[in-house]
């Protein structure tokens, strides 16, 4: 594995996805107590937001935030469980 390539984009542990993108952001969140109220879309947002908060807290900042919600959300899904 080349080492400029990001984790993500070879993951061989990811399988082959059969939810598009949209459908598992707009889905729910499965737990071991079945669904919750908040969907793959919901926990990212959160998540995001999670990290702008402790990035300002240290004087930190995001430069392409577009980017940034893209890649984020793209390793977030690729990683996910679809069972």
């Amino acid at each position: 594995m080349s080492n400029n390539m990001e984790p993500y984009k070879t993951n061989i542990i990811c399988n082959p996805r059969k939810q598009s993108y949209k459908e598992w952001f707009d889905s729910p969140i499965k737990s071991i107590k079945g669904d919750l109220n908040e969907t793959h879309g919901d926990y990212i947002i959160y998540f995001y937001g999670q990290i702008k908060t402790i990035l300002k807290a240290n004087q930190m900042e995001i430069h392409n935030e577009k980017q940034f919600k893209r890649e984020l959300a793209t390793f977030i899904y690729r990683l996910s469980s679809e069972d």
